[in-house]
């Protein structure tokens, strides 16, 4: 009939990855061998300790991703600032209006 072994019997649900211990906190309840991830939990890990693991971004990328948010968010706001003058002035202009500006 079907030769193919069910699902119960291709995997051992006994066998956890190595990390699992040291992210239990951040984790819910497993099912069918993959993790559930604690979204809650998840976004007091960059307040609390450093964490590293193959399926989780580190605390330094959380770092990355703030800093890189708030580059971005300055330039924006400075951009928008400048918008009306660059798109009024020639090249000419522009050059003396960036050179001339005083913050």
């Amino acid at each position: 009939m079907n030769d193919e072994p069910k699902l119960e019997q291709r995997w051992d649900y006994k066998i956890k990855p190595v990390w699992a211990s040291q992210a239990a906190p951040f984790f819910a309840n497993e099912r069918n061998g993959a993790p559930k991830i604690n979204i809650n939990k998840l976004f007091l890990l960059p307040l609390s300790f450093s964490f590293s693991s193959p399926f989780l971004p580190s605390f330094s990328f959380f770092f990355f991703l703030l800093l890189t948010l708030a580059l971005s968010l300055f330039l924006f706001c400075l951009l928008s600032h400048f918008r009306s003058r660059i798109l009024s002035l020639s090249s000419d202009g522009l050059y003396k209006a960036i050179h001339s500006y005083s913050f």
